[in-house]
């Protein structure tokens, strides 16, 4: 009885672990004048980079390190210097198979997304100047908060 309610079990888990993705501050608006649609990128005077114990989805990186090129120029910070929020994530599994009678069993599964619900933060704001409060600021998740689903499944 004991091996029945006890034994058998499987626990399955899969633990992810990034650090954040780079990217690049912008600007808003075509200051070289040139009709560049592409990435348009602002002066770089310091490190925009904020150390771990500075950053918050309230203000990610430090705005304050870049600053508007001059009319018809191009902004020199470069592609990439910044990076984003990491990834700190735990999926896990817990089932069992109990035989029922000759050629058949109930398998019932419960299976956790982000198990610990730590929250897993997107990409924030890189327009710098989109102003105090939207410049450098997390809005959203780039995951969901923890779900737990059950199953029970009936093979004959």
């Amino acid at each position: 009885m004991l091996d029945l309610m006890f034994g058998g079990w499987h626990v399955g888990g899969i633990y992810t672990l990034t650090s954040g993705f780079p990217f690049s501050p912008q600007i808003g608006y075509d200051a070289s004048n040139t009709g560049s649609q592409g990435l348009l990128r602002p002066n770089q005077i310091a490190n925009g980079n904020l150390s771990r114990g500075q950053r918050s989805p309230n203000l990610w990186f430090n705005i304050n390190a870049y600053s508007d090129p001059a009319p018809y120029t191009y902004g020199d910070a470069k592609r990439n210097s910044l990076v984003g929020p990491g990834n700190n994530n735990l999926d896990g599994s817990l089932r069992k198979v109990f035989a029922t009678t000759k050629g058949q069993s109930l398998e019932f599964r419960a299976e956790s997304f982000n198990l610990l619900n730590h929250p897993s933060f997107a990409q924030p704001d890189p327009v710098i100047d989109d102003g105090p409060g939207a410049a450098g600021v997390i809005t959203s998740t780039a995951l969901a908060n923890r779900e737990i689903q059950f199953g029970l499944k009936y093979r004959f």
